[in-house]
């Protein structure tokens, strides 16, 4: 299959005309996409690069370079042939699923590869800045720091519009921001790419430019994982962040840059450990969210994006100053009680 190729789906089960899906590659970027009409439906990964989006099996890739890619087979795949593929269907159904399927010695159609596989693999299905998670009715929420561009459209069900943020960064006070780190992230291709030495130094080069939105730090054993080779690598983001998913196998721990105002309110029921001034105070908490998330910069986060307890980590004089708040809030509270 070539870029002069496409499948299309059928306008329903019924009606063999042209309808709305059509499936294609994109050799620019290396990816194979659907489209519904002019949207972007789903795409791919790109092979050989940031690991992210959505999966394209050997098999499936075997086929659709018309037997002429070459695969080495290891314990995962096996040692592929274009005989294994008497008897297939490759399939763009008329609701959007790309679907490949064999026939077993019954005579009966088996599904062996279907895409997008649930609702949070159609592409940017929770919109920019908004996180997936199809274990959960409600699969959508906007990350920490972020709003609902319309509260009403994600009440009825439609996220597309995603979220936005709740404060400006990188404003005259550069010691406001803070980096989440999201674990187990899908998102989509990064916008650039460098060999960094440390991970502090991928964070640096996000601290120091105001364009930078995120940045993912991978070392050696992360990146040999990927089927890469090389040096450790540093992904940054200059665009809005979109193709979010959680709790994604293989997913990157993705640095969201952030306003610190607006993520204090996660900050609760925490367990101080010791230091010296100047030090990192730890201290951990439980949320309702979960997964950890690391407060960068001064201060270093962990939030959450499932059902777990939060790691935080901050600087003393910043702990201390969440520490009055909160006390003066209890106080506050109790001559509420009192009167």
């Amino acid at each position: 299959m070539d870029e002069s190729l496409s499948l299309t789906s059928w306008r329903s089960n019924e009606e063999p005309a042209s309808g709305n899906f059509t499936f294609e590659q994109d050799e620019k970027e290396n990816q194979y996409i659907i489209w519904k009409r002019s949207i972007r439906y789903w795409k791919s990964s790109v092979s050989g690069k940031f690991v992210g989006t959505g999966e394209m099996s050997s098999a499936i890739s075997y086929l659709l370079s018309n037997f002429t890619l070459k695969i080495s087979p290891n314990n995962t795949v096996p040692f592929l042939t274009s005989s294994l593929y008497i008897n297939t269907r490759f399939v763009m159904t008329y609701w959007g699923q790309l679907q490949y399927l064999k026939m077993d010695s019954e005579k009966k159609w088996l599904m062996v590869w279907v895409e997008p596989r649930d609702r949070c693999s159609v592409f940017n299905a929770c919109g920019n800045f908004g996180s997936c998670n199809s274990k959960y009715e409600s699969m959508c929420k906007c990350l920490p720091g972020f709003k609902a561009n319309s509260i009403e459209s994600w009440k009825g069900g439609d996220f597309s519009g995603g979220c936005s943020r709740k404060t400006n960064v990188c404003g005259e006070n550069a010691k406001s921001d803070t980096f989440l780190k999201l674990r187990m992230m899908k998102v989509a291709n990064p916008d650039a790419e460098f060999n960094a030495k440390s991970e502090e130094e991928c964070k640096m080069e996000c601290v120091n430019n105001c364009q930078c939105y995120a940045y993912s730090y991978e070392d050696v054993e992360k990146v040999a994982r990927i089927g890469d080779s090389g040096d450790p690598v540093c992904w940054i983001w200059y665009q809005d962040l979109d193709n979010l998913e959680e709790e994604y196998e293989g997913g990157c721990d993705l640095n969201v840059r952030v306003a610190f105002s607006d993520i204090a309110i996660y900050i609760s029921h925490w367990q101080p450990s010791s230091g010296e001034d100047g030090d990192l105070v730890s201290f951990s908490f439980m949320n309702p969210l979960a997964e950890v998330v690391e407060l960068v910069a001064q201060t270093s986060f962990h939030i959450p994006l499932a059902q777990d307890n939060i790691v935080v980590t901050l600087s003393t004089s910043i702990f201390i100053a969440i520490l009055q708040m909160v006390s003066l809030n209890l106080i506050l509270q109790q001559e509420l009680i009192k009167s």
